[in-house]
């Protein structure tokens, strides 16, 4: 039966990710890592960072269930791990700004949807 630190290992390898530069992301000692694959599991805290950065689920990691996530989505979130920080953090931002924006539309259209229909009702 699979482990923590198989899924763990598999997931790194499929990603182009080394266990370095995950602990040094993570912000985490390689000896956390050589814990995991001495069978050790992390925190649940330090899990969902490594599922976070390992674009998968928390559930995968320990458990090994996981929804499956497209395959296109899994190569692009690939693509962008492997960016360097600074457009990392661009992606961020203008995903965060994406995300407002449809935030204030859909109150918009709310608000035009509850005006229309106290027109309709006087």
């Amino acid at each position: 039966m699979a482990t923590f630190w198989d899924r763990f290992y598999e997931l790194l390898i499929k990603r182009h990710i080394t266990g370095n530069r995950l602990a040094n992301e993570l912000g985490i000692s390689n000896s956390n890592i050589t814990f995991w694959k001495q069978g050790s599991v992390p925190n649940a805290e330090l899990a969902c960072k490594v599922a976070e950065k390992l674009n998968t689920t928390v559930e995968y990691l320990v458990m090994g269930k996981q929804e499956e996530i497209p395959k296109d989505v899994s190569d692009m979130a690939c693509e962008i791990l492997n960016l360097p920080p600074m457009f990392q953090n661009l992606l961020k931002e203008t995903l965060e700004l994406y995300k407002k924006q449809c935030l204030q539309l859909q109150v918009s259209e709310k608000t035009s949807a509850a005006g229309i229909q106290a027109r309709e009702i006087t």
